[in-house]
């Protein structure tokens, strides 16, 4: 049964990350497409390169989840957009489980949970309401420029 809620966590994620992201490309302004493709990018290569032992994802995941925060951040600064802060909080959560995964030593479990749900399903409910306010904003501007 373990396996199969890991297996389901797992590609699970990675199946509805792909579709909000495809989505996002698709649907989304400069922005959400960039973020769209540092979240899938990070996801495929995660998959690749993480630890299936029992001591945790490994170094590669979690350098790569701190380079994905330094991209959220400058994002942030660079397009001013509130979004983009809750991207940049929650993997800032992420990589600060990491962190305190290794130094109050939970068990791998809550420490996958914790580290997923915020750096994982939180940022694709994020990147999802982005992209739907961006598509509400064109149908706006569209809206004002038919009226004149």
């Amino acid at each position: 049964m373990h396996s199969l809620v890991n297996f389901i966590w797992q590609y699970g994620g990675v199946a509805l990350a792909i579709v909000v992201c495809g989505w996002s490309l698709v649907y989304g302004g400069a922005s959400e497409r960039f973020a769209a493709a540092v979240i899938l990018s990070a996801w495929v290569f995660m998959l690749l390169v993480q630890s299936h032992t029992q001591s945790g994802p490994g170094i590669w995941v979690e350098l790569s989840d701190i380079a994905v925060l330094l991209l959220f951040l400058g994002m942030s600064l660079k397009v001013r957009k509130l979004w983009t802060i809750f991207m940049a909080a929650l993997q800032l959560d992420a990589v600060v489980g990491h962190f305190t995964a290794k130094l109050a030593h939970y068990e791998l479990y809550p420490y996958v949970v914790a580290v997923g749900l915020w750096g994982g399903y939180g940022l694709l409910i994020v990147l999802m309401v982005a992209v739907i306010n961006h598509r509400r904003a064109i149908k706006r501007r569209a809206t004002v420029a038919g009226a004149h």
